[in-house]
């Protein structure tokens, strides 16, 4: 079985061969300045014989890797000829679902943008006419009988009907999360994640979305129960057989 080569492997052999070049590099100027000192040469001597095996053998593991890429690409290449109907009908089928997914993402996004901008102006709506049933006269205390229009510092009530702030960011996550619930396997994170939202706005003395009809929902196969097998403690097993 041949024995894999990774360019890691090739960086550090070539890191190593560097760095003994390098001690080789010291060795000889270290003989310079004591030409005759016989520890120096044994040093130097040394240093050579250690850069050459190791430059070699980074050198090996170069040409060795060099190779079997060429060769690996050139038996590639023999594949993907032979699967040319294959790779062509993939090609052709992934652009086209680009395409579809990046249209239905645009088309989301503006209708999400509408949304919001919807609910900003609900929300500066009800702010607006606060002030002006209160300058009227027509306010909710504390105590005071449940009329049937008036102005609070919830909202404001016209003719029976509550009508309160949404907050464009919370409706995004009521949005989301219904869409997820409805979409995706039950255990999603992000299900989870919105549930505050979905509460908040589902809760809403208004029933500002209540006309609202839930997507569709996708049923997924549960996951298979798996059952553990009961493990006998050694303890109250001998107390058990005694």
């Amino acid at each position: 079985m041949m024995t894999q080569i990774t360019e890691e492997q090739i960086a550090r052999a070539e890191a190593d061969a560097a760095a003994a070049i390098s001690t080789r590099t010291d060795a000889e100027a270290a003989l310079a300045e004591q030409p005759y000192s016989e520890t120096r040469a044994k040093a130097l001597t040394a240093a050579v014989q250690h850069a050459a095996h190791l430059t070699a053998y980074a050198g090996r593991l170069r040409s060795e890797w060099e190779e079997r890429t060429a060769a690996a690409k050139e038996d590639r290449s023999v594949l993907e000829k032979a699967a040319a109907k294959q790779i062509n009908q993939a090609d052709k089928e992934l652009k086209a679902s680009k395409g579809s997914v990046v249209e239905a993402a645009a088309a989301a996004q503006q209708a999400v943008v509408r949304l919001m901008d919807a609910v900003v102006a609900h929300d500066a709506l009800v702010r607006s006419h606060g002030p002006v049933l209160a300058g009227l006269g027509l306010t909710f205390n504390e105590g005071q009988p449940e009329y049937e229009t008036g102005s609070s510092r919830s909202g404001v009530k016209v003719r029976g009907q509550w009508w309160t702030q949404v907050e464009a960011g919370v409706v995004a996550g009521w949005l989301l999360h219904r869409v997820a619930e409805a979409r995706l396997p039950r255990m999603n994170a992000l299900v989870g994640a919105l549930r505050p939202c979905r509460k908040t706005v589902d809760g809403r003395p208004d029933g500002l979305f209540a006309g609202v009809e839930s997507p569709a929902k996708v049923e997924f196969p549960r996951p298979p129960r798996v059952e553990f097998p009961r493990m006998e403690s050694p303890v109250l097993g001998r107390a058990a057989r005694r």
